[in-house]
């Protein structure tokens, strides 16, 4: 997950930024000093940090200061989107939102229908993802606001590809390209050369496709982690064509430099793709062996595309497997149950958070009708998904791995979040 700010700890700074707090005698004046402080704390200490932005909420609650408790809200959701607890993201969000309006503050307001987009894609709604990132999109260009233009075109193309509109997804690139070019953003190119190679990938032109992955790494500048992706997405267009041999090649080149870099979260792409590779010629026990190290990478206490699908690849084998009598022991069936109960609650969490927030009123901006404290209660606390069908959504989402999924793979899920805090 990446942010638009840059922030470290930096202890002389934090000190100062302490004493200084504890001096003030004027509470309005302690805002502005709570809000540095926790921006200092959040590369080391996100619980921290997320005290501090606490402190700063009810402070401004308190005092009855809507700026700072509009930028405490949309801190608190961008903590906790980092954190991984989305519906808490979500909640601090949409109060974010309603105060950003009232204070017609159109460039905050962009940056949090930015994430909450972000939030859709993850969750694989691509429509509402599509329409939060173009209200975003529309209030910067009002602005007149060009800086990470590149970025919001990126990520409305992300949301086109996964409905599979190709030729909008494509549009939408080439003008984030063309942003990215004229501000030098070296890695926006390298992320939108990937993300072309995959749209061309998915659809079975593979020339094309490496000739993108290629480009990707051929910017000035290019990291070793951005030719083991290369060689990584490369790898996957050979296997598709059905090339083992070169694809077995290339995984294991990326899986070579991945081990140099000590890039070791960055293999279980590779290794569910080597585990794809030997089901596909049927070694099923080096492909097991591969899809397990795949999962053991994962961060599963959050939405893994990548393990729901290594899954999917297992469960594979398994059916394949019984037909001549070969059973997973219970040991290893416990753990694939788990993660896969785990991976089908995080989903339907994520799809309740967000369900309130299809109803299209927080993308309304009407000054003179504001959101009623009690129907802002209510539109963050209702819950509308039938529980029932919650649960096969959820399982349909583990069994069909939907092409957002591959997709988002092959850049390894790099979020670039607006946040002006």
């Amino acid at each position: 997950m990446f942010s638009i700010i840059s922030i470290s700890i930096n202890a002389q700074k934090l000190d100062s930024l302490h004493t200084l707090l504890q001096g003030l005698p004027n509470n309005e004046q302690k805002l502005p000093v709570m809000h540095e402080i926790w921006k200092e704390y959040v590369s080391d200490s996100i619980e921290q940090a997320i005290y501090y932005a606490s402190e700063e909420k009810e402070l401004a609650l308190t005092l009855k200061n809507d700026h700072w408790l509009a930028r405490a809200y949309f801190s608190l959701g961008y903590l906790y989107d980092k954190q991984g607890y989305l519906g808490k993201a979500v909640e601090n969000y949409v109060y974010a939102i309603e105060l950003f309006k009232s204070q017609r503050d159109h460039k905050r307001l962009a940056d949090v229908y930015y994430n909450l987009a972000d939030l859709f894609l993850i969750a694989e709604d691509y429509v509402n993802a599509r329409l939060y990132f173009k209200e975003c999109l529309k209030f910067r260009e009002r602005q007149k606001s060009d800086d990470f233009l590149s970025w919001i075109h990126l990520s409305i193309g992300q949301a086109e590809a996964g409905l599979q509109r190709y030729e909008q997804a494509i549009e939408a690139y080439e003008k984030a390209l063309i942003e990215a070019k004229r501000m030098n953003d070296n890695y926006a190119i390298n992320f939108l050369y990937t993300s072309i190679g995959a749209l061309y990938q998915e659809q079975q032109h593979y020339n094309l496709a490496r000739d993108n992955f290629y480009k990707s790494i051929e910017i000035e500048g290019s990291k070793k982690i951005n030719i083991a992706i290369a060689c990584n997405n490369i790898g996957e267009t050979y296997l598709e064509e059905g090339n083992t041999a070169e694809a077995k090649r290339y995984f294991y080149k990326s899986l070579s430099i991945k081990d140099s870099l000590k890039a070791h979260d960055a293999k279980a792409i590779t290794y569910l793709n080597i585990g794809k590779m030997f089901t596909s010629i049927g070694d099923y026990t080096s492909a097991k062996e591969n899809l397990n190290k795949a999962i053991d990478l994962a961060k599963l206490d959050k939405i893994d595309r990548g393990a729901i699908e290594a899954l999917s690849v297992l469960n594979e084998i398994h059916n394949l497997e019984a037909s001549n009598n070969v059973y997973p022991s219970g040991q290893e069936m416990l753990k694939y149950e788990n993660i896969q109960t785990k991976q089908i609650a995080l989903i339907n969490d994520l799809n309740d958070e967000l369900a309130p927030l299809k109803n299209r009123y927080l993308l309304q901006v009407n000054y003179e009708v504001p959101m009623l404290s009690t129907q802002l209660s209510r539109a963050i606390t209702s819950k509308n998904i039938n529980s029932k069908l919650a649960i096969i959504a959820g399982i349909l989402a583990l069994i069909t791995i939907g092409f957002m999924a591959y997709y988002m793979r092959k850049v390894f899920v790099a979020r670039r979040m607006l946040s002006k805090f």
